[in-house]
C-alpha cells in the first residue's frame, strides 16, 4: 500500500510539472508577442521622428535660403 501512495504521489507531481511547463511556455509565447508589439511601435515612433525632423531641416533651410535672396 506505501508503494501505491508513493507512484500516486510521484505520479501527481509530474502531472503538475507537465502542466505548469505547458503554462510557462504559453506565457512566454504572450511576452514574446508583446515584446515584437512594443518594437513594432518604437519602430513606427523612431520612423515618424525622423519624418518630422527631415521636414524641420527642409523649413529651416528654405528660411535660410529666403534670407539670404
Amino acid at each position: 500500500m506505501t508503494d501505491t501512495v508513493i507512484y500516486i504521489i510521484f505520479i501527481a507531481t509530474f502531472i503538475l510539472m507537465m502542466l505548469l511547463d505547458i503554462l510557462k511556455i504559453k506565457s512566454n509565447n504572450k511576452v514574446l508577442d508583446i515584446k515584437e508589439k512594443i518594437y513594432q511601435l518604437e519602430t513606427d515612433i523612431m520612423q515618424k521622428t525622423l519624418d518630422l525632423n527631415l521636414i524641420l531641416v527642409n523649413t529651416i533651410k528654405g528660411v535660410k535660403d529666403k534670407e539670404k535672396s
